[in-house]
């Protein structure tokens, strides 16, 4: 997958992470994980319902204010929960893909 990205992105916009690589993007990034590295990282995601093949699985939002947006989906009944410096809403409630909000400019 490595050599595969680099050939199509640029070794300068493809990095190594912890468990996968992230492609900087102009506009964001796309991250690829391990299977055990996604499940630590979005452990309300369940595993056993996760086909045995790439897919999108997940998504990041980046927000000005995470303590705005969590009273927001609390608010309106939207189940989520903390995950470390992140909030997570879980793939069975948003059609099998999970939602992490992360706070940034």
């Amino acid at each position: 997958m490595l050599r595969f990205l680099t050939g199509v992105f640029g070794a300068e916009r493809v990095r190594e992470i912890a468990g996968g690589l992230t492609v900087d993007t102009r506009d964001g990034a796309v991250t690829v994980l391990s299977r055990p590295a996604f499940e630590q990282r979005f452990p309300s995601r369940a595993p056993e319902r996760a086909p045995n093949r790439p897919h999108f699985a997940a998504y990041r939002i980046t927000v000005k204010d995470l303590g705005l947006a969590k009273d927001l989906l609390d608010g309106t009944g939207v189940p989520s929960q903390w995950h470390g410096e992140t909030i997570q809403i879980g793939a069975s409630d948003l059609f099998g893909v999970a939602l992490e909000l992360s706070e940034g400019g």
